[in-house]
């Protein structure tokens, strides 16, 4: 990942991008971005929307779209699925994850990633049997070519919200099966999902520090 860091903004500002282009069909300017942080999170100085915007330009989670009027953005694939990611860790680590080193937290969203793409792997399988030709299963398929790190032409922008909030279902699922063989609550730490992303990415952590 280089000199890119991940910031307390980055996510927040992820989201408000996410959704606001999702919502309007077009690249999003910094006000709309700035207004949308200040509603949700309380964050409304300009300062805290250009570390986010920064932190993801660097990590690749959204594009530059140059304009006679200033810049305006537009998520990546790769930003949709590391901010539907990092809610979902968001559930079950709650505050703490915005706490932990930067190459624990890089090391659980890659871990994460690995059972996200399994789950969707085996409902794409499912989808695909049951609802083959539906629009289920287009964005299933989208979704699992986007945690294996393609690219995909001609999305519309409707489509990176489904991949972020498929993510989070992927992985709210992983969790809510724990609870049916007796465990805690999925949004509770530790479960077994989150001890085990803990315990592997504590020793990642050691090993390169």
């Amino acid at each position: 990942m280089g000199t890119c860091k991940y910031n307390e903004n980055l996510f927040p500002m992820m989201e408000c991008l996410i959704d606001l282009y999702s919502g309007m069909g077009r690249p999003v300017g910094f006000t709309a971005i700035q207004k949308c942080m200040g509603e949700r999170y309380g964050r409304r100085h300009p300062e805290q929307v250009r570390r986010g915007l920064n932190s993801a330009h660097c990590l690749g989670y959204l594009r530059v779209v140059v304009g006679k009027y200033g810049n305006k953005y537009v998520p990546t694939l790769k930003g949709a699925v590391d901010t539907g990611i990092y809610w979902s860790l968001k559930a079950a680590f709650r505050e703490s994850i915005d706490e932990l080193p930067q190459s624990m937290l890089s090391c659980l969203i890659l871990l994460a990633r690995h059972f996200a793409l399994m789950s969707r792997l085996w409902l794409s399988v499912i989808t695909q049997y049951l609802l083959k030709g539906s629009e289920i299963e287009e964005l299933s398929l989208i979704t699992l070519k986007a945690l294996l790190g393609e690219e995909v032409e001609d999305l519309e922008p409707r489509h990176y919200r489904e991949v972020m909030l498929n993510v989070e279902l992927d992985l709210a699922n992983i969790r809510s099966h724990s609870t049916q063989l007796g465990v805690s609550p999925p949004t509770r730490f530790p479960s077994p999902l989150e001890s085990i992303l803990t315990k592997a990415c504590s020793k990642v952590s050691r090993c390169s520090a």
